[in-house]
């Protein structure tokens, strides 16, 4: 039982790990390089805002998106809006260079049309109801929250028994 323990320990240090490595570097990108949308390997994530994608996305999910140019009818992208938010819309089809857009739960397509520079990226995977928790992942708090979470599944256990601190998963004979 124990030898089970130490192993969900260590599989959680390394999740816990990779994730404050990827939350350092999104707080990285964001509060020391000023990029508007940090992101890994062309990739990042959005909260959806509004119901305008009902039923594909709702409220609260976290959009994952894929930095690119090529886009054609049936992507959900995101863009910039008028009042400076990132929205996500369908295209439904082109005119010439631009992208005619709609939200799924809405009745006709936007008024605006997109110009392909106006496109932020398109969705790949969406995350029910995981877009604030993704929002703070790239935060400087969200880094130091996970960073004290790290500490404790690595360090708490060694401190309870009162045993010299060991990394997860090895053995020490007695």
């Amino acid at each position: 039982m124990r030898i089970l323990i130490q192993g969900l320990r260590w599989v959680l240090a390394l999740v816990l790990g990779a994730a404050l490595v990827l939350s350092g570097w999104l707080a990285f990108q964001g509060a020391v390089l000023h990029q508007q949308r940090p992101s890994v390997a062309g990739y990042f994530s959005a909260p959806v805002e509004d119901g305008a994608m009902e039923p594909a996305l709702s409220q609260g999910d976290a959009a994952i998106l894929r930095q690119g140019q090529d886009f054609s009818p049936g992507d959900i992208v995101a863009f910039v809006n008028q009042a400076g938010e990132l929205s996500l819309r369908r295209v439904v089809g082109t005119s010439g260079e631009a992208y005619i857009t709609q939200g799924d739960s809405m009745d006709q397509p936007d008024e605006t049309l997109l110009s392909p520079g106006q496109v932020a990226g398109r969705c790949v995977a969406a995350l029910p109801g995981a877009g604030i928790l993704l929002q703070g992942l790239g935060s400087p708090w969200g880094t130091l929250c996970l960073g004290a979470l790290w500490l404790l599944v690595v360090l708490l256990p060694a401190g309870l028994t009162g045993q010299k601190a060991e990394a997860p998963g090895r053995h020490h004979k007695t």
